[in-house]
């Protein structure tokens, strides 16, 4: 019995597809079509579909998906009423030869395959009437066709069209072998006559260096659009209607020569033009110990990539603590293609006097326009150092306790002699006498204790603070010992917040923007630049800084000795 019912069931749900007649079918607008072309599949259920899509990842194997469309249409004629749901696909194949649209699925339905023909692309344009302009085209160019290894070349690709074209335009990717490619800013856009015709003008630039020397092959690119064509009147769920067009440039071959013999440097910097300048914060020949002088170097290369450029080396120099930042590096866009750029600004703190040199800077590099090796120099650079002039602390003038305030005070009433002891009003005076007194007795005592909290308060303000100076000599003893040098950051903050009487938890770099000493920031940037840069093997001198802490401790203890002084004796 229970068989029998299953076997009623299974036949049941097979026969509602047929009874109800439902069909997914696949239709294509050709079947023979060139690899630059679009061929339009069309997929159409027998009912209208809100929540279900046909499965379409089986067409990526052959087809890169361009657009697709969907659409549901009802109709009623004589009370018969019928709906249907399309879904209008574009493929662009992916590969000439003979391939297959393969089944579609959509609720257990699945659609026939359909067998393409797809032919290679013509190489040669189709041959045209002289003065005829093709309603689309692209054309592209390069400045130079014999060039250097590692040398810039423009790349120019215009794309031209008198027809108006929908946004769903696209351009392949630009690859070379043995060559890296950058794009210069964002496609620009114009009009221009060509033959009596405007056409709307697309331009795109590239920057290539060839990595290697022979020749390379700019590739043909591919561009498609679909040019607008007026919408079927009779169809309002047709969606866009227009052409789908596809066009390529042509090949471009570049020959690519090695760098010349007789150039023998370790950077190979082949440019158009090359500036090497410094600036700096100061005079450098007006310093004195404990001073600090910022210097910055600047190189730009016109044709060249900053990755491209040497690294700057810092200077290092006895006498001279330097304290260099990171590198900043940027490309900028020239009339010329791009320039790279890279700055170097390095901190220099005088630690002892004398005359010192910065050693000349030399970057070789090679004119592409002349043909000729050049040689950039930055001349030798003297920095005069000054004794320190010390100039005694002063010490601050002790407040004199102040004087308690007067208070006048309450004579005791002289004893009132009464003849007759009997009277009530013998006790009534006696009790207001010691009242009296006891008054007098508290105001003294109050003024007293104002007087000597006032002069207190003022002792303790105008002299260092305890915990600081205890941080202070633990920052000195660490800075003259040179041990662990992770243990110079901690202290460091611990001092500055008590000199500052600065809240809890704030990190060393504002402190140090705090205190308002440049010296002070160059000093913990080299050493945070000691601990987490390889590159640095050099340790800071811990005893140089020494004088500069003296410096930032006097600056603070004077101010707030002036701001504690000036209610007392303003």
């Amino acid at each position: 019995m229970v068989r029998n019912t299953l076997a009623l069931l299974l036949l049941t749900l097979l026969w509602i597809p047929l009874a109800r007649g439902e069909t997914f079918v696949a239709s294509v607008d050709r079947t023979t079509l060139n690899q630059d072309e679009v061929v339009e599949l069309t997929l159409r259920s027998d009912k209208q579909q809100f929540f279900s899509t046909p499965d379409l990842s089986p067409l990526e194997e052959h087809f890169t998906i361009v657009s697709q469309l969907q659409s549901s249409q009802f109709q009623s004629n004589n009370g018969k009423s019928v709906s249907w749901t399309d879904w209008v696909i574009k493929l662009s194949p992916k590969r000439a030869g003979f391939v297959v649209i393969p089944p579609i699925v959509l609720d257990g339905l699945a659609t026939d395959p359909i067998s393409l023909q797809i032919e290679k692309p013509s190489t040669s344009p189709a041959p045209k009437q002289p003065g005829a302009v093709e309603p689309i085209f692209m054309e592209g160019s390069v400045d130079l066709e014999r060039v250097y290894v590692q040398q810039q070349i423009l790349y120019t690709l215009r794309i031209m069209h008198s027809v108006p074209l929908f946004d769903d335009s696209k351009l392949s990717e630009l690859k070379i072998d043995n060559a890296i490619v950058q794009s210069l800013g964002q496609p620009t856009a114009r009009s221009e006559i060509i033959n009596g015709v405007r056409h709307g003008i697309f331009e795109l630039q590239y920057a290539i260096y060839p990595q290697s020397s022979g020749s390379i092959v700019i590739p043909s690119q591919q561009f498609t659009a679909t040019a607008v064509n007026n919408r079927d009147p009779f169809n309002p769920y047709s969606g866009r209607a227009g052409k789908r067009i596809s066009i390529r440039s042509a090949e471009i071959h570049i020959d690519v020569k090695a760098a010349p013999p007789e150039w023998d440097g370790k950077h190979w910097l082949p440019a158009r033009a090359l500036e090497l300048d410094q600036q700096w914060s100061g005079d450098p020949n007006q310093l004195t110990v404990g001073d600090s002088i910022t210097r910055t170097l600047n190189l730009k290369v016109d044709g060249l990539t900053f990755a491209q450029l040497p690294p700057i080396e810092p200077s290092e120099i006895t006498g001279l603590n330097a304290y260099p930042d990171q590198p900043r590096n940027e490309n900028r866009l020239s009339d010329h293609g791009i320039m790279g750029i890279t700055t170097l600004s390095s901190a220099f703190v005088a630690t002892q006097p004398g005359d010192y040199r910065l050693p000349a800077l030399s970057i070789e590099w090679f004119d592409i326009e002349s043909g000729e090796l050049r040689k950039e120099t930055l001349d030798e650079q003297q920095i005069t150092v000054l004794p320190a002039v010390t100039t005694p602390v002063a010490e601050p003038n002790q407040p004199q306790p102040l004087s308690p305030e007067k208070t006048v005070p309450i004579e005791q009433p002289a004893a009132i002699v009464i003849q007759n002891e009997s009277k009530p009003d013998n006790y009534f005076w006696q009790l207001l006498s010691a009242l009296l007194l006891l008054l007098w007795l508290l105001t003294a005592l109050w003024g007293w204790r104002r007087t000597t909290k006032r002069t207190e308060e003022s002792k303790s303000e105008s002299l260092p603070d305890h915990n600081e100076s205890s941080a202070y000599d633990a920052l000195l003893n660490h800075c003259k010992s040179g041990e662990d040098p992770h243990n110079f950051a901690p202290l460091l903050r611990s001092w500055l917040t008590y000199l500052l009487k600065a809240p809890a938890g704030i990190p060393v770099e504002e402190l140090c923007q705090q205190a308002g000493s440049h010296q002070l920031k160059a000093l913990f940037a080299h050493h945070e630049n000691s601990l987490y840069n390889n590159s640095n093997k050099s340790p800071p001198d811990y005893k140089s800084h020494i004088p500069v802490l003296e410096q930032v401790r006097n600056a603070h203890l004077n101010s707030q000795q002036q701001e504690t002084l000036k209610p007392l004796y303003g």
